[in-house]
């Protein structure tokens, strides 16, 4: 049955925190400092063990994460994400009090502007307006030095397979995943031009907009307070602060939360064009990365888990089967145009394997196996280590049957899919290290079930929302200073 949206009502819950009840919820409320501080040890713990018997996962970095310690000089730059930072939330503050009324679809206009900001803001603390186009000027290892190739996106995707196979055409990057990350580089040229710091600037702002189909998805699971507390959580994660301004893997969260926020519509109101647009983002996500393939599983598990309830079975079997149809025209349609996905992907692979044996032979890591656990534990923390304590308590309550939280039809199905879904991937993942980086288009599968926790189960949820906001920008700040983590 479909839920009644109502935009009064939502522009209502923005400035006074009203939200629409979780079903079967019991209120009991937990007291979130202790949950933070908790976090804090458990992290500090294993730096501190890792430092005590000289653990060496990736030589001459800190275990677990890709970085190096490298203390950035104090300099003006400091001063400019601080006094910033300070104003974005001071603003926050007079929206939950309700002297600053916005619809959600403005508030969410003025987030990504503040988030595209702020994130620029935080990149020049390692040298000024030259370290937000850094990344984009390696022309030999990221994407945007394959720009050039594309006269159209027709013809690009014709000649990408044959371009994968030339040694020298194409990026590192480029030549281990699908074209979609140049084509969108491609598309924002058209509006910046080749600089490449008008062309970065122009990555974070789309890379921004992230946060308008994780705001719908969350919303239509959690409910309207938990959807706010989502994207706030999102724009002040470590992760994406100090990756959306130089890496254009914050471009995969984009296609990440638009087939979550498409899914979440066909499943709960059993709407065929949600459903086909879910088909068509899931398969434009593909185009990304391949790594995104693993959404499938949470499809899957989700869909089976409606498909048991009879009541709607026939329903949820169409929207799966329009889902699937229209994500296997996109790729019938790209093999006429030139396209092979399969190809593509064998490409990629061996592209790949050929890495990891060099990676052995320069720079040995530790085994596969020990990865298994650091890369969890780099990919919550660069989450912010509120957000991680937060996700940890949701998994411990689903364990002990409490309500997962949702307003769907079917919360648990969520909780299933988004478990899997992690788990599945940490175990598929072949890389060793650089999780923080590479898992951030599975980041909404932690960040939102925070921020439903905190919008639903805390006293006070709004003014702990602020300074929990506060807390992570500190944490990121010290990380951007202390940290130098390739892109």
């Amino acid at each position: 049955m479909e839920k009644p949206d109502n935009e009064t009502r939502d522009a209502e819950a923005v400035g006074s925190g009203r939200d629409r009840p979780v079903s079967g919820a019991n209120f009991a409320q937990f007291n979130p400092l202790a949950v933070y501080v908790v976090a804090f040890l458990c992290f500090a713990a294993f730096l501190a063990v890792s430092n005590g018997f000289r653990w060496d996962w990736i030589p001459e970095h800190v275990t677990p994460f890709y970085a190096m310690y490298y203390r950035q000089p104090p300099n003006i730059f400091f001063l400019f994400p601080v006094v910033f930072g300070a104003l974005f939330i001071a603003m926050l503050v007079l929206v939950f009090k309700g002297k600053m009324r916005v619809r959600p679809g403005y508030l969410l206009c003025i987030l990504v502007v503040c988030g595209t900001v702020l994130h620029l803001l935080v990149a020049m603390i390692d040298g000024g307006p030259e370290a937000i186009s850094a990344t984009f000027r390696r022309w030999d290892y990221e994407y945007f030095g394959d720009v050039p190739f594309v006269l159209n996106p027709i013809q690009f995707l014709r000649d990408y397979v044959d371009l994968m196979a030339h040694p020298r055409a194409l990026s590192m990057h480029s030549r281990v995943h699908p074209p979609g990350p140049v084509l969108m580089l491609w598309f924002i040229t058209l509006f910046t031009g080749r600089d490449p710091l008008a062309a970065s600037m122009g990555s974070v702002a789309v890379s921004n907009l992230t946060i308008v189909p994780l705001y719908y998805f969350v919303r239509r699971v959690f409910g309207d307070k938990a959807a706010l507390y989502s994207v706030l959580l999102y724009l002040f994660a470590p992760t994406v602060v100090m990756f959306t301004a130089t890496s254009v893997d914050t471009f995969f969260c984009l296609f990440t939360a638009g087939s979550l926020c498409f899914f979440a519509a066909a499943m709960e109101r059993d709407s065929r064009l949600s459903a086909a647009l879910a088909g068509l983002s899931f398969a434009l996500a593909i185009l990304m990365s391949f790594n995104i393939g693993i959404l499938g599983l949470f499809f899957a598990v989700v869909g089976v888990k409606y498909l048991a309830n009879r009541e709607n079975r026939a329903k949820t079997f169409q929207c799966l089967a329009i889902m699937a149809g229209v994500f296997i025209l996109f790729h019938v349609l790209a093999f006429g145009v030139g396209y092979n996905v399969f190809d593509c992907f064998a490409q990629a692979s061996a592209q790949l394997r050929t890495d990891v044996i060099n990676q052995d032979l320069y720079t040995p890591r530790a085994p596969y196996i020990i990865w298994r656990l650091g890369t969890p534990i780099a990919v919550l923390f660069f989450a912010g280590i509120p957000v991680a304590g937060l996700f940890a308590l949701w998994i411990r309550r689903g364990i002990s049957g409490n309500n997962p939280l949702s307003t769907v039809r079917d919360g648990a199905a969520y909780y299933f899919g988004f478990l899997a879904t992690l788990i599945v991937f940490d175990l598929l993942y072949f890389g060793r290290g650089e999780g923080e980086r590479a898992w951030v288009f599975l980041l909404p599968f932690i960040i939102t079930p925070a921020g439903a926790l905190m919008a639903h189960r805390i006293a006070k949820p709004d003014a702990v929302l602020l300074w929990t906001l506060g807390v992570t920008f500190v944490q990121t700040f010290v990380m951007e200073a202390l940290l130098f983590t390739y892109w």
